[in-house]
C-alpha cells in the first residue's frame, strides 16, 4: 500500500484510475497472447515477442515526458452506458477469442481483435488523461506485431521476390556468373537455385518496419519524418536483402550447395543487423538537422 500512496503522490488520481488502467494492460496482454503463435512458428514474425517490451518503454516515456502538471489522472467515473457499452465490447472480445483458437490461422479475426483492443484502448486513455491521441505511437508500435491479411502479404511476397530477381540476375551477371531468371529461380551451368517466399524479404520488410516505428518514436521525430523513416527501413531492407542473396548467389554457383547452406543463415544475419544499423543511422540523421539544434526532451514531439 506504500507504493499506491507514493505513486498517488507523484501522479494525483493514480488510485481513482488504476483499474482502468489494469483493464488497458490486460487488453493488450490478452491480445499479444492471441498473437503468441504468429510470434514462436518460426514465420515472418518471431520479432513480436520484442515489440510489447518495446512498446511499454515507449509509453512510459511519453508519460514522463509530459510536465509535471499534466501528469495526473482524471475522474475514471462513467455514465451507465458508457460501463454498459465496454462490458458488450468485452464479452464480445471472449466470443473472438473462441473463433482465434478454432481456425489460428485465420487473420480476420485477429485484426478484428487488434481493432477493438485499439479502440478502447484510446478510450480508456482519454477517460483517465484526457488525451485521445498522444499515445498513438505506442499503438502503431503494436499494431507492427500484427500479421498481415494474407492478400496483403501475398502480393507484398510476389513483388519483393520479382524485385530481388531483377535486382540480382543484372549484378551477378556484371560479376562473372552468367545466371538467367526462370520464373523463381535462378539457373546457371545446369544448377537451380529457387528463391523462396523467405528470399523474397518480407522477414526483414517486417521487421524493419518495426524498427523504423520505433526509431522514429526513439527519436521523437515529426509525422513526416516518421513516414520517411518508414521508407527509409523499407529501402534498407530491399538493399540489404538484395546484398544477400547476391552473396548467396555467388556463393552458391561458385563454392557449391554444401557451402551454401553453410553459409545461408550467417549471411541473412549480418545483412539484417546491416540493415537495422543503417536504419539507425537514418533515424539518427533525421532528428538532428545540421541547420537546427535538437529538441530538448521537455520539447517532445509533435504529437500532443
Amino acid at each position: 500500500m506504500r507504493e499506491l500512496t507514493l505513486l498517488e503522490d507523484k501522479y494525483p488520481g493514480f488510485t481513482r484510475a488504476l483499474p482502468l488502467l489494469v483493464l488497458g494492460l490486460l487488453l493488450w496482454g490478452q491480445l499479444a497472447l492471441a498473437l503468441s503463435p504468429w510470434w514462436s512458428d518460426g514465420s515472418y514474425y518471431d520479432y513480436g515477442w520484442l515489440v510489447p517490451f518495446l512498446a511499454g518503454w515507449c509509453l512510459w516515456a511519453r508519460w514522463e515526458r509530459l510536465p509535471p502538471r499534466d501528469r495526473s489522472f482524471r475522474d475514471p467515473a462513467g455514465a451507465p452506458w458508457q460501463v454498459a457499452i465496454v462490458g458488450l465490447v468485452l464479452v464480445g472480445l471472449a466470443m473472438l477469442r473462441l473463433v482465434e483458437r478454432s481456425d489460428p490461422a485465420w487473420r480476420i479475426p485477429i485484426w478484428i481483435h487488434a481493432l477493438t483492443v485499439v479502440f478502447l484502448w484510446h478510450g480508456l486513455v482519454y477517460r483517465v488523461t484526457g488525451r485521445a491521441l498522444y499515445f498513438l505511437p505506442v499503438t502503431l508500435l503494436m499494431l507492427t506485431a500484427v500479421p498481415l491479411p494474407p492478400f496483403l502479404e501475398g502480393a507484398l511476397i510476389h513483388r519483393l521476390t520479382q524485385a530481388v530477381l531483377d535486382y540480382s540476375v543484372p549484378i551477378a551477371n556484371l560479376l562473372g556468373i552468367p545466371v538467367a531468371m526462370a520464373g523463381t529461380a535462378l539457373t546457371a551451368h545446369g544448377q537451380v537455385l529457387q528463391i523462396d517466399d523467405g528470399c523474397s524479404g518480407i522477414r526483414s520488410f517486417q521487421s524493419l518496419l518495426m524498427i523504423s516505428v520505433f526509431f522514429g518514436e526513439f527519436f521523437l521525430l515529426r509525422w513526416p519524418r516518421r513516414l520517411l523513416m518508414v521508407f527509409t527501413g523499407f529501402a534498407s531492407a530491399f538493399l540489404f536483402n538484395g546484398l544477400r542473396t547476391l552473396t548467396l548467389t555467388w556463393i552458391f554457383f561458385r563454392m557449391g550447395e554444401a557451402r551454401f547452406h553453410e553459409f545461408h543463415d550467417g549471411v541473412g544475419v549480418v545483412t539484417f543487423v546491416l540493415s537495422a544499423i543503417a536504419t539507425y543511422l537514418a533515424a539518427w540523421r533525421l532528428a538532428t538537422p545540421l541547420d537546427s539544434p535538437r529538441p530538448g526532451p521537455d520539447q517532445g514531439s509533435s504529437i500532443h
